[in-house]
């Protein structure tokens, strides 16, 4: 049975949503007609405990109640937990508050809570006590099943649940002792109540191919396939076009008389040859020579480049982006299915594309030599690369020719009369198994040229670069880790990222012109306490910044460390100290790291529902400037006039962004969470191998590293270091020796040896290799645990 008041409280506690009307809050909550009457028993009752407020004008809000707050939870492995609010203001910069066993009741991590705020503190931090628990993260599980004295147990992946969980008669869908399986929490575990589950599906024994992948699906709660409604519908989608395709195709057969000479094309043809960007229809292109650059193992293709040097010396760029939208209409089944999966996941061994395959590997991806609809971007650049003056159109265009990023650099390389003897014998290979027209060759040169001029220009501007370097897993036909490659990122990616950026940024300026409300994609400034902490960090190191650096401070840092041995512990803490990228309507934000007050994802709607429905306003603004007859109806995601904080942002863009930022953020976890698991069954069988690491974290009990040559991460624990009394900086992110000065440093490199796999709690520990000294013997669970110093400060 669904708690709606919960529902209710849930969603008016997300930030950015001060108030709503009813019937626009029952849509929200998508409640159907058959639970209308009890979604209005839950809101009247919420009203009459006086948890609710309505004004005159019937929005509802939030009643602050004195001293609780709503957020989330972060359990840890010993039972306490964390606590951050949604309202982040409610706190210091970046505080949390910390909750004691005896306080947490059975909240686990990501639930969504309310909470009291504490008299007391606990290790310098803040307390606080759950008092409800509002919206449960997931009640779906998946564990290792086990058998004792007649009864079925679960142990939970993760070490977030202390103990194993009765899954009652042992067997249950045939589960066997070892298997992987699927269980549905009835009751969570508390101090007071061990907890109860049900098994709702068997994976299979752990190690077995595939099931490591089946894990982290089911305990991320991704979709994978999709439902037969869905398929039938994309199915529609594909007939249709291939209708309008081959129509398309025998009026062009017809449009040229033997002569050759052209004839008026058909007033019947959805494609209208162009002469200007004024009409109606949509824009032909399919003549015009336009190219694709992506990763050679990709198969949706959403963006294709096409570029000119006018005589003036100005640049004429066109971003052609899939029309998605063209397919995916609001409100279909489609849009309902790629709304509630928010993007495509890309898992080591599989993708979830957030749209059915038809559509994302076929009708919307850009393929060669295939007519494709598109939405066009044209930028027009002066030589030195600033923008003067933006087009948009829907379009048609067929792609002249496919490169994937590792064939370009080679060809640009062996037809560049600079680079001469610097040509490797490896890139003249690539060059020569490469046919390439001269005019396609040409306009790679010319995409260079300008993505470079564009680059130098976003960065004196004040941009950031925040990228690390990327180690990518290398698996065999079983889905078995066999080494790890560094992914590069050579200028090839550079000129697709220039392009994409400044398409971005053109289309977020418009929509702004417009006075629309959008998805932007925001990134906030740094906090001031992270900025303070980021200056004394570097400043430990040597490099002097100011104590509250700016955004030019930081790419100045940047600069001075590039290419020495600092540069990898500050470009890290640099990025630590940033927030964390999302969607959202806010005008007010803006997006930090790439310095532009407007910015949003306009160049993959294949894949992330934010640029979908970028493309469905965009479409709007380009049929009312091309037909003056057409007026845009207002819509509750117009722009308000005067925005202020009394002034609340669309509700349903809230709620929509901070649902994209949440499917975002899952599909980057469970992609890092399955590379982890990877990892740990590759290096459960590599105990003793030595890798090369960068620390990632310091704490008080030791630190934790990430291998060079393989992306596996892991605790080096305080007790196997050189024999010392080490001392614990929080501020300098440092463990320092008292008697041999050694320092072990956020960002450092260090040598370590694979000492311990724990595969159900997804552990990895090593060991510093150091022929110097000779660790102290390995702490293990069998150990008394030692006496603790008076000296608080001392950490052994």
């Amino acid at each position: 049975m669904q708690d709606f008041s919960a529902r209710i409280v849930a969603y008016l506690a997300q930030p950015g949503i001060k108030s709503i009307r009813p019937k626009e809050l029952a849509y929200e909550l998508e409640i159907g007609k058959q639970d209308f009457a009890k979604f209005k028993a839950a809101l009247q009752q919420l009203l009459d405990d006086g948890k609710l407020s309505i004004g005159k004008n019937k929005l509802l809000r939030l009643k602050s109640q004195p001293g609780l707050l709503t957020g989330t939870i972060k359990r840890t492995n010993h039972g306490s937990g964390y606590f951050r609010p949604h309202d982040a203001s409610q706190l210091e910069p970046d505080e949390v508050l910390f909750v004691a066993p005896e306080d947490l009741k059975d909240a686990y991590t990501d639930d969504e809570v309310q909470v009291q705020l504490l008299k007391k503190r606990i290790r310098d931090k803040r307390c606080a006590r759950v008092i409800e628990i509002l919206t449960r993260a997931s009640t779906t599980f998946v564990g290792s099943y086990f058998e004792r004295r007649n009864r079925g147990f679960v142990k939970i992946d993760g070490g977030q649940f202390e103990t194993a969980i009765s899954v009652g008669d042992p067997g249950a869908k045939g589960a066997r002792p070892e298997d992987q399986v699927v269980v549905e929490l009835l009751r969570f575990p508390s101090p007071t109540d061990a907890g109860e589950a049900v098994i709702t599906k068997v994976l299979g024994p752990r190690g077995t191919p595939g099931v490591d992948l089946l894990t982290i699906i089911h305990e991320f709660g991704l979709a994978d396939d999709f439902p037969e409604p869905v398929l039938a519908e994309a199915r529609l989608q594909a007939q249709q076009f291939a209708d309008v395709e081959g129509s398309n195709s025998n009026e062009r057969k017809v449009t040229s008389n033997e002569e050759g000479i052209d004839e008026e094309p058909s007033s019947a043809s959805l494609v209208t040859r162009h002469s200007s960007l004024v009409t109606p229809s949509r824009l032909d292109l399919s003549n015009d020579l336009i190219i694709t650059i992506d990763p050679v193992d990709a198969r949706d293709f959403d963006d294709a480049i096409s570029l000119t040097r006018e005589d003036d010396g100005n640049w004429r760029l066109g971003v052609h982006i899939a029309d998605v939208a063209y397919f995916v209409r609001p409100g279909t089944l489609l849009d309902k299915e790629a709304r509630e999966r928010g993007t495509s996941v890309y898992l080591p061994d599989k993708v979830l594309p957030m749209l059915p395959e038809v559509i994302s590997n076929a009708l919307a991806s850009l393929q060669q030599g295939r007519l494709r609809y598109t939405k066009s971007a044209f930028i027009t650049f002066n030589p030195a690369g600033m923008p003067l003056h933006t087009e948009f159109a829907n379009s048609a265009i067929k792609v002249t020719q496919r490169f994937a990023y590792e064939q370009v650099m080679p060809l640009l390389n062996a037809n560049d009369d600079k680079t001469g003897s610097d040509q490797t014998s490896a890139d003249e290979e690539v060059a020569e198994k490469v046919v390439v027209e001269p005019q396609v060759l040409a306009l790679l040169k010319r995409m260079h040229e300008l993505a470079m001029i564009l680059r130098k220009r976003r960065f004196d501007r004040g941009a950031l670069d925040l990228a690390l370097p990327e180690v990518k897993i290398d698996m065999d036909g079983d889905g078995k880790v066999t080494g790890a490659h560094v992914v590069s990122h050579d200028e090839s990616h550079q000129i697709i990222e220039e392009f994409m950026l400044a398409a971005n940024v053109a289309v977020a300026n418009k929509l702004a012109d417009c006075g629309l409300s959008f998805l932007r994609r925001t990134h906030a400034p740094p906090d001031e306490r992270k900025l303070r902490a980021l200056s004394e960090f570097v400043g430990s190191l040597g490099h002097n910044i100011r104590k509250m650096p700016g955004r030019g401070d930081l790419q100045a840092l940047l600069k001075e460390v590039h290419a020495t041995a600092h540069e990898y512990a500050v470009s890290y803490a640099v990025l630590r100290s940033t927030k964390r990228a999302e969607y959202s309507p806010d005008p007010d934000v803006g997006h930090y790291a790439l310095s532009e007050a407007n910015y949003c994802h306009f160049t993959s709607p294949i894949r992330r529902y934010p640029d979908l429905t970028v493309h469905r306003l965009l479409d709007e603004v380009i049929q009312a400037e091309h037909d003056p007859s057409a007026k845009r109806k207002k819509r509750k995601t117009e722009a308000p006039k005067g925005h202020s904080d009394e002034t609340p942002l669309p509700a349903d863009l809230v709620s929509l962004g901070k649902w994209c930022s949440l499917t975002e953020r899952r599909a980057a976890d469970a992609e890092k969470e399955l590379i982890k698991l990877k990892m740990l069954e590759y290096l459960a069988d590599q105990i003793g191998l030595e890798l090369d690491a960068t620390i990632t974290g310091v704490e008080k009990f030791g630190f934790f590293c990430l291998g060079i040559q393989l992306p596996a991460e892991g605790l080096v624990h305080i007790s196997t270091l050189p024999d010392d009394h080490y001392d614990y900086d929080n501020r300098a992110h440092t463990l320092v020796g008292r008697k041999r000065g050694r320092i072990f440093r956020l960002g450092s490199p260090v040598h370590v040896v694979v000492a311990k796999v724990d595969l159900t709690n997804r552990k990895l520990e090593f060991q510093l290799v150091d022929p110097t000294d000779k660790p102290r013997k390995p702490r293990t669970e069998e150990d008394p645990p030692r006496q603790r110093r008076r000296d608080k400060k001392r950490t052994r």
